[in-house]
Parts: C-alpha cells; sequence; structure tokens
C-alpha cells in the first residue's frame, strides 16, 4: 500500500517525530525525539529542516523533545516551549537560535513524565502535563516553575489544551477529562471540574475505565476529545464557556482497535484525527459524525498532528523509527477555493419526480471552477431535507468525490444502493431537496429538488377557444390535461389572474379567485367559470399543484358582456360578380350600448336558381365555395365588418338576389339581435 499523493514526507535525520506545532507564520515546529533537536521547517522549503539544539547538562542521560508549545506576540513565535519526557526538562528555544545560545531549561526533576505542553496567550503561563505530578505550570516570564496556579492533585494528567479561561486537560488513568478555571484560585475547591467518560470494564475486584483520553483540541464553543482502549471514539464538550451548561458528549465510534492518538481542528472547523494501530488519518466534518474520508498512512505509525492554517495543511508525526520522518497532508478540498466562492456545484437533472418506495433513477453533480469552469476534485457532503421523506439507504447524509479530470460524480455509481429513496410513507406531492457542502463553504448549495409522487411534467389546455357570454351566464367548462405518467387523479389548481371581479368559479368557495380540481383518471381536470353582473375580460391559467405556478398554461382570453338586443347597419350591400363584396360595417347594441367581443354569425344563401354558387371568401385564403357562414367579432367599440378590407367578404360567380343574415351566437340567446339583408348580385360595377 502506498500513501496518497497528497501527503508528502519531510525526512529527519536519524530521528523519529513526536509533537509538532504550526507558527502563524506557517513555520512547522518539529519535535526529533531520538535526536534530541526541535527542527523548525520553513513554508516552502519541506527539504531543508533546521535543527535547533537542546541545552545538555543535568546527567539524565540524552534529550527526548516530546511535545511543543509556541509562544506568539504580534503574530510572530517569540519562543518554543518543548517538554522532554525522559530528563525531566522543559526547554525555551529561541527562534534564530539554532545553535542554542539563547536557549533555557526549566528542571521539573528527576523521573517526571512530561508529556503535553501548551501556551496561556494572556502571556503569563506554559502549562505542562506530567503523567505522576498532575498538571503543573511556568511562570513565563521568570521562566522558573509556578506552584501557585498547578494542579498536582490531577492523576496521569498527559495531554492538555488552553483555553481563555482556563486549561482543558485529560486525567488518562481515571477515564475522564478535567477544565481548570483560570480565574479561581488554587484552594477553590470548584476549581477543577471533571467530566468522566463513565465506561468501565471489570478486572478482577478492580473497576477500570473502558475509554482513556489520548487527544484535545478546542475550536469555538466546544472541546473535541478522542479516547482509547477497548472504547474508541470522537467526544466533545460544549457551552465551554458556561460551566453550568458544559457536558460531555459522545460524537461517532472509531475503528475499534484504531488507538486514536491526536486531534486538530482546521480553519473550516473540520477534524483531523490520527489513529496509531490502524495507520491512518480520518477526517470529518464541524459534526464530527460525518466521515470525509480516511487517509492511509503505509507503515506509518502516527500521533501528533497539527493544523497549519497558514497554507491549510495538516502535519502528522511519525514515531515509528526507522521512518526518520513527519508528514504533511494537503486536503484536495483547499478552505480558500470554497471560502472565496470560486465553486459552482450543479446537479443534472436539477428536479424531478419520485414515487413512494423508489429511489432516485440519475443524478449528476459537477464540481467546477466558477472563473473557468475547470473541473475540481473534491469531497462533498450531501445531505437531504427533510429526511423523513428521503434518505441515503437510510443515513441522512453521503459522502462523494467529484472526479479529478471532468469534476463529476454520477450518483448512481458512486452511491449504489444508497441513491437517494423517497420514504414508503412519504406522502404525495411533498418536496424534498438534496443539498451539496465542500470544506471551506460558507453555506450548502441545493443541487436536486425532488417532488414524491410519479412524474409530471406539465399541462395544456384543451378544446381552448375565446368565448364571450351575458351577465349571469356559465362559461363553457375549463380543461386542461395533465402531462406525465403522475397525471391520473394529479391535483390542478385553475385561477383568475385577471378579472376577478367579473367573474367566479361555480365550484370551490364563492368569491374564490382560485379552485383547486382533481383531474380523473384519464389526467383531465375541469373548472367551471361563471360571468357575474358586471361587462369585462377575463383570464384564467392552469398549473399542477405539485409543479407550482411556474409551470402554468394561460387559456384563451373570456369576455362577459351585456345581452345584445339589436345589430345596426345599412341595408344596402354592394355585391359584383366574381368581386369581394363591398364593405359593410355594423355595430352590435345592448339598448343604446355598443357591446364588444360579440361573436356575431354571417349566412349567405342564395334566393332560388338565383346566383349560384355565392359563398364567403377569406382575406389572403385560396378561393373555397363551400364556405356558406363564417363567423365575426365586434371589437372594444361594439364595431364588426364584412366585405373588402374585412376579414371575410361574399363572392359570387353569377350575379342574382341573395339573402344574408347576420345573428349573435355569443353571447348566447341574444334571440333579438337578428339583422337579415337582401341583396342583388349585379353583373358588374358601374363607375
Amino acid at each position: 500500500m502506498t500513501m496518497e499523493n497528497n501527503i508528502e514526507s519531510v525526512k529527519t535525520t536519524n530521528t523519529r517525530t513526536s509533537g509538532v506545532a504550526i507558527g502563524p507564520d506557517g513555520v512547522a515546529w518539529v519535535a526529533g525525539r531520538d535526536a534530541g533537536v526541535v527542527y523548525s521547517i520553513a513554508p516552502g522549503a519541506p527539504d531543508k529542516p533546521v535543527p535547533y539544539k537542546l541545552p545538555t547538562g543535568g546527567g539524565r542521560g540524552a534529550a527526548q523533545p516530546a511535545h511543543i508549545a509556541l509562544e506568539t506576540k504580534a503574530g510572530a513565535v517569540t519562543a518554543v516551549w518543548v517538554s522532554d519526557q525522559s530528563t525531566g526538562f522543559v526547554y525555551r528555544l529561541v527562534p534564530g537560535d539554532a545553535d542554542g545560545h539563547k536557549a533555557e531549561k526549566i528542571d521539573f526533576g528527576e523521573g517526571a513524565r512530561l508529556r503535553d505542553i501548551g501556551w496561556n496567550e494572556k502571556g503569563t503561563h506554559v502549562w505542562v502535563a506530567d503523567e505522576d505530578k498532575g498538571l503543573l505550570a511556568i511562570d513565563s516570564a521568570k521562566k522558573t516553575i509556578d506552584t501557585s496556579v498547578a494542579a498536582p492533585q490531577a492523576a496521569g494528567v498527559t495531554h492538555l489544551a488552553v483555553a481563555d479561561n482556563g486549561v482543558w486537560f485529560t486525567a488518562y488513568s481515571e477515564g475522564k477529562i478535567c477544565f481548570l478555571d483560570g480565574g479561581k484560585k488554587a484552594a477553590d475547591k470548584d476549581r477543577i471540574k471533571e467530566f468522566p467518560f463513565g465506561m468501565f470494564i471489570v478486572d478482577g475486584d478492580n473497576k477500570l475505565p473502558s475509554s482513556y483520553p489520548t487527544g484535545l483540541a478546542i475550536a469555538g464553543d466546544r472541546v473535541w476529545v478522542v479516547a482509547g482502549l477497548s472504547e474508541c471514539g470522537l467526544w466533545y464538550v460544549d457551552n465551554r464557556k458556561d460551566m453550568s451548561k458544559a457536558k460531555l458528549n459522545p460524537a461517532t465510534s472509531l475503528d475499534k482497535g484504531s488507538e486514536p492518538t491526536g486531534v486538530a481542528v482546521d480553519a473550516a472547523g473540520y477534524l483531523w484525527v490520527t489513529m496509531l494501530a490502524a495507520r491512518k488519518v480520518r477526517q470529518l466534518t464541524d459534526t464530527g459524525v460525518i466521515v470525509v474520508r480516511d487517509y492511509d498512512l503505509e507503515s506509518s505509525l502516527p500521533t501528533g498532528i497539527a493544523y497549519d492554517a497558514h497554507q491549510d495543511q495538516v502535519w502528522i508525526c511519525d514515531t515509528k523509527k526507522e521512518n526518520q520522518r513527519a508528514l504533511r497532508l494537503t486536503p484536495i478540498d483547499q478552505i480558500e477555493v470554497a471560502k472565496n466562492g470560486q465553486i459552482d456545484l450543479k446537479g443534472t437533472p436539477p428536479e424531478g419526480f419520485v414515487a413512494p418506495n423508489k429511489s432516485l433513477a440519475r443524478l449528476q453533480v459537477s464540481v467546477m471552477n466558477r472563473d473557468d469552469q475547470t473541473a475540481l476534485e473534491r469531497h462533498l457532503i450531501l445531505t437531504i431535507d427533510p429526511p423523513s421523506v428521503a434518505s441515503f439507504g437510510g443515513e441522512n447524509y453521503a459522502v462523494v468525490k467529484s472526479d479529478d479530470m471532468s469534476g463529476n460524480i454520477v450518483l448512481q455509481d458512486a452511491l449504489k444502493e444508497k441513491m437517494p429513496k423517497v420514504a414508503a410513507s412519504a406522502t404525495i406531492g411533498t418536496l424534498f431537496q438534496v443539498r451539496a457542502t465542500t470544506r471551506g463553504l460558507q453555506k450548502p448549495a441545493g443541487i436536486y429538488t425532488g417532488r414524491v409522487g410519479e412524474e409530471i411534467t406539465g399541462i395544456k389546455p384543451l378544446h381552448d377557444q375565446e368565448e364571450t357570454v351575458a351577465y349571469g351566464t356559465d362559461f363553457k367548462n375549463l380543461e386542461a390535461q395533465v402531462e406525465g405518467a403522475g397525471s391520473a387523479h394529479a391535483e390542478v389548481v385553475f385561477r383568475i389572474d385577471t378579472g376577478a371581479d367579473c367573474a367566479a368559479f361555480t365550484q370551490g368557495q364563492s368569491g374564490a379567485v382560485e379552485y383547486t380540481a382533481k383531474a380523473g383518471a384519464d389526467g383531465i381536470a375541469r373548472a367551471g367559470l361563471y360571468a357575474l353582473e358586471k361587462a369585462g375580460d377575463v383570464t384564467v391559467s392552469v398549473y399542477p399543484k405539485i409543479l407550482g405556478a411556474g409551470a402554468k398554461q394561460t387559456f384563451k382570453a373570456r369576455h362577459i358582456v351585456p345581452r345584445p338586443d339589436r345589430i345596426d347597419a345599412g341595408q344596402s350591400m354592394g355585391i359584383y360578380v366574381d368581386q369581394p363584396s363591398q364593405h359593410f360595417p355594423l355595430t352590435v347594441y345592448s339598448g343604446k350600448t355598443p357591446v364588444p367581443n360579440v361573436v356575431v354569425q354571417v349566412i349567405v344563401r342564395p334566393v332560388g336558381s338565383e346566383a349560384k354558387g355565392v359563398h364567403f371568401g377569406e382575406k389572403g385564403a385560396p378561393d373555397d365555395p363551400t364556405m356558406k357562414e363564417v363567423q365575426i367579432r365586434t371589437d372594444r367599440n361594439g364595431h364588426a365588418a364584412i366585405g373588402a378590407g374585412a376579414e371575410y367578404f361574399i363572392i359570387s360567380p353569377n350575379p342574382g338576389h341573395v339573402d344574408v343574415r347576420f345573428e349573435v351566437i355569443q353571447p348566447a340567446r341574444s334571440m333579438k339581435a337578428v339583422l337579415d339583408i337582401n341583396a342583388n348580385v349585379q353583373r358588374e360595377m358601374v363607375v
């Protein structure tokens, strides 16, 4: 097995590495345990580590640096503090003084088992974990041991994390973590609060913890803890700044026997956990629950871990002696790209239907650089909302990775049986959304909107014609065909968009501008519409309820007019053989008011055997001798016309008398609105 290509081996000479800390300038400080040195590794120069000598003397054997803490001021490292688990010394190194001329040591005594170390950013103390003597402290200004703030009563202290209000530390042998309140005095009984894991195994007469804390990290208001032995897991304490609410909670279990040894938090809040026995480092999201990826570390024995915010990298110490190296991992999901809004996440198709107890047929996600549309290789965390409607094989999340060449992920290939599946109990028409996020992205992006049910693709009006009715009269039923496999019994919304003061639906609530109908087994939905006692034009739209108004289609206009009672026109109509009849205007009235949008049927018939072949012609259309009747519509002033210049005209190949009838057919039952004209087709026009 070979390591991932985004993990770099940083060679150290004749030594394994045990502790690492990263300065704000991106310089890594690495403890070279066997060589008795601390390496300074500058950004961009991993092949040129600079060894810093440790102070000698004391007659306790060779130095074995274990852990490192950095003292900073104004964004620069001013001192490097190093614990030595073999000699009982803590060393203070000065950056730039590799030969150790300015180096100092603080003596905790022969036999001291010094482990982790941390600097208080208030600049007052360096805290030291002693496995035998508890939590100890150094006055960082005086560079002397300060017993007045120490907590020697703590047992088995191996790891610590310095917070702004105190110190968190592990009581390894007792299976708990503790908090030392920096605002309280050493004599205060409530100065230390304990958080036991509460899990034990019985060995004869002994009751022993089954989880031992092995690493700590602070992120915001949360403290992260890894624990090992028979129960390996990731834990956290929330509300660390309010001890009245603080509580130790399990986040997720880790591989049995994996031996977690450290945890670090990156700038996106993601977690990185080293696992010694499993020989890998695990990347989790900021919840501590979702595993993004396991990075195999080949034959390494990973322990110490630190995050480099300067270069967005993770440093890992390798305690396998023959490897003589530290490891530097560069996540493929670089924070800066996502943080700067340079990522485009897109789902194809962006929406669709999924029947209850069925999975999405297909969904592809593309991950592209917004600036140049080049492909990006990234891990995506997918979630479904609401999780009660659909899930990833019973889980509310899934993790996938885009292809480095195309930037695409075909989910049915990546997830297989974990493709998003709708619950059997999901209600038809319910919406759910698949969202995607990636390390550093400020807000998840919606990549797919699903609707529960068989597919509905659209809707179209049926038998749709412009229609005019009189006050208080019903229109012909509005009909619409739902399209798609889910059309049967689909809910359909009819809505009066304009003219709601002139018309209303015959069904539903009185005066409502909207009516929801259920389509039949054939997918056809119907709605009744009637005219109120007011003239006007009405437009009605229709859409499948499940698709929303964005899918609406609009019926042709409907008109409401007073009932016409007469047609007014001249009594003379000029018609000449083989010529369009002369212009013949008319006006439709209700009382003295012209009526718009009235449909007038015009019929022409020869009288006896005269004017054989008389018929209508249509402007711009081929001649049709069978056209004996036409329909014309009055304009907004109640006017209409036939003859030259109008849409229709009368034409006859033979002379003779003809009868022409004008009759209002819309609105219906306008029986008085009829006009009969007797005209003579003459052979030629007299000029």
